[in-house]
């Protein structure tokens, strides 16, 4: 149900976005405050607290948002305050990047690494992966100290492991098949 619901949002967002011509911009700034909402847990809980009224919220949002995002932006944070649906926002902006890149013919991916990646490296990875997908792909870098070293990447359900964790663990299972 959360997805259908964000998916009736993400296409009136989008149709709004393509009629301004803004449609990567919006994805953007749609992706940045989410990020800012996931470091800002608290402010998340406060959207979404009954107790506290919309008016409040919507003042918060303002507040912390206005002038520094589209408007287009805002009105639907008002609505899904109004609606008692903010914490859909994350499926929202992931429905909404799935219509972008599926209109632009893009496979979006995410490639895991021991620390945060640099714009040269990551662009580096979406040149590797679009020659050997054959499409255009736009990498998210996660983070996961886990694997000590390397990547692993995932793009169209498909897993390229080169971790320092993954080249370890079959070293083992070879040492101990011996």
């Amino acid at each position: 149900m959360e997805l259908e619901v964000a998916m009736v949002y993400a296409r009136a967002m989008y149709d709004v976005a393509k009629d301004l011509g803004k449609v990567q911009e919006i994805k953007g700034d749609m992706i940045t405050i989410q990020h800012i909402f996931d470091r800002k847990k608290q402010f998340k809980e406060i959207m979404v607290n009954p107790a506290i009224s919309n008016v409040k919220k919507k003042e918060m949002i303002r507040k912390a948002l206005g002038g520094a995002t589209y408007e287009e932006i805002l009105s639907l944070l008002y609505i899904l305050i109004d609606k008692g649906r903010f914490s859909y926002y994350d499926k929202v902006v992931s429905q909404y990047s799935q219509i972008v890149d599926s209109e632009d013919k893009v496979s979006a991916g995410v490639i895991y690494s021991a620390c945060r990646l640099n714009i040269a490296h990551l662009n580096a990875f979406e040149d590797a992966m679009s020659k050997m997908t054959g499409k255009k792909v736009s990498l998210y870098n996660r983070v996961d100290r886990d694997l000590i070293g390397g990547v692993r990447i995932v793009v169209d359900g498909k897993i390229i492991d080169a971790s320092l964790k993954a080249n370890l663990e079959k070293l083992s299972g070879d040492i101990k098949a011996v």
